[in-house]
């Protein structure tokens, strides 16, 4: 029987052999419902790439209808969106791999918030427009290719950036890889209402969960994401309409993205706020678009990212 390997779709990385992936010094990303993610050093070649292996009872258990699923997520190639590079089928059973790019400078969850509260960026306002910009690019991306294609789970742990803080976003399409019987649930935090009913993900739940991704950004408080629990804010839109009952809409922002802010920026501020707002309707009618949304952000950070 042949042995399994990698197979590559084509959109700009060096052939790796799984051997040498095997043989390499690994380090454990992250443990998730759907599979577990490694960083992987390839000393000889200087390079450092992320594999993902998917647990085996959730995903298409046929190998050429899980190729064709993978092999068309590798055609989706955009520069908000972190694509699939390569895949293999693991003997007995045993489960799959995809292989993605490194992206050196993690998460934007680990950017906004450090290590349990340690070890915060201070991004500036420009840094910061251009994150938000990419993030609603690469959803728009993905909303482009058809009626039925969504992210599934936009939060700030599947926002990496790159050694330029460019946004690209992880993670998209595994709901299109797993069997029928299964349904992907997004993090709580970040969930739209919706989907505590029966109803299905969306492109409109996706809004709500970029919706949501927008306050935490802005506010600096982070949703519970199931592996840490925010007990002061168990629903960020829900405490975001109680503070503006409350307070100035200006003091819920957060402090480092307020300090030496001028009237301007404020105003940009206080725009994106209110897009928030618009992004977690509880009504998925009553939502944007991604495209509404991209073009709301070109025009409100005119000054800040490039209208392309």
């Amino acid at each position: 029987m042949e042995s399994p390997k990698f197979v590559f779709l084509g959109n700009g990385i060096e052939e790796i052999s799984l051997n040498e992936l095997l043989g390499s010094e690994a380090c454990n990303l992250g443990i998730g419902t759907l599979g577990n993610t490694y960083k992987v050093k390839l000393e000889e070649r200087g390079k450092t790439i992320v594999v993902k292996r998917l647990k085996s009872g959730s995903f298409l258990a046929d190998d050429n209808e899980f190729k064709e699923k993978v092999d068309e997520l590798g055609k989706m190639v955009h520069e908000n969106l972190l694509s699939i590079k390569a895949y293999s089928c693991l003997q007995n059973n045993e489960g799959r791999l995809l292989l993605t790019e490194y992206m050196t400078k993690g998460s934007l969850a680990f950017v906004l918030h450090g290590d349990g509260g340690q070890n915060k960026f201070q991004l500036s306002w420009k840094l910061i427009c251009n994150i938000i910009y990419g993030v609603a690019r690469g959803v728009r991306y993905l909303h482009s290719k058809g009626p039925n294609i969504f992210h599934g789970n936009i939060k700030s742990e599947n926002v990496l950036l790159n050694d330029s803080y460019q946004a690209l976003l992880s993670d998209f399409g595994i709901s299109h890889l797993l069997k029928p019987q299964f349904r992907i649930v997004p993090t709580s935090g970040y969930s739209a209402p919706e989907l505590n009913t029966s109803q299905e993900i969306s492109q409109k739940s996706d809004v709500y969960s970029f919706g949501v991704l927008l306050m935490e950004i802005l506010t600096g408080k982070q949703p519970p994401n199931g592996s840490m629990l925010n007990k002061e804010i168990q629903d960020l839109p829900k405490w975001m309409r109680s503070m503006l009952q409350k307070k100035c809409a200006i003091d819920v922002f957060d402090a480092s993205v307020l300090e030496n802010k001028d009237k301007e920026i404020e105003d940009q501020m206080m725009e994106l706020l209110q897009l928030a707002l618009c992004c977690t309707f509880q009504n998925p009618i009553s939502r944007p678009t991604m495209v509404a949304v991209t073009r709301q952000i070109e025009v409100t950070c005119k000054f800040m990212v490039s209208l392309r």
